[in-house]
């Protein structure tokens, strides 16, 4: 019984520290990242996307091929999201938890495909600093690494929250 109180404890503190920062939207070529401003400062330990709207796709659509919330309908294990700082610095997903296929393009993650319906990434070994409004980026994979997108298509939006201690 003490147990289960202070695991709710936990769960209400840690939820405590979780922010709103609204809708992003991103698209799967072209440099169409989604951004948001941070409204806390403190160690970037995780980020949550919930799916609102859109698909993404790394090829055209076709009956091999469909939309995906985070991801490519022909790599069914996959997600292709990559958070970064407003120079691009890669922030998640992390090496801790991710095993990374095609050069980082796409990402293999216990718990997640292309069509959940939230993703989430958490860093709590080595978090980055970070300030209120720094600007965050949300990329489809293959638009960060500006690899194989000529064919890619969509808009994937989500609504974003931050845990930033």
């Amino acid at each position: 019984m003490i147990r289960l109180i202070c695991v709710g404890l936990l769960v209400t503190l840690v939820a405590a520290t979780w922010k709103d920062n609204g809708e992003v939207c991103f698209g799967a070529r072209d440099n169409k990242f989604g951004k948001f401003i941070l409204k806390q400062t403190g160690k970037f330990q995780g980020i949550e996307l919930k799916h609102s709207a859109g698909f993404v796709s790394c090829v055209m659509l076709n009956t091999h091929n469909f939309p995906t919330r985070w991801g490519c309908g022909r790599r069914p294990k996959y997600i292709s999201l990559v958070i970064s700082s407003e120079q691009n610095g890669f922030l998640f997903p992390n090496t801790l938890d991710t095993k990374f296929h095609e050069g980082g393009k796409f990402q293999e993650i216990p718990g997640f495909t292309p069509n959940s319906s939230v993703v989430a990434f958490s860093n709590f070994v080595n978090p980055m600093r970070v300030v209120e409004g720094d600007e965050i980026r949300v990329w489809y994979g293959e638009d960060f690494f500006d690899s194989t997108e000529s064919d890619n298509m969509g808009t994937s939006c989500a609504i974003v929250r931050t845990f930033v201690q």
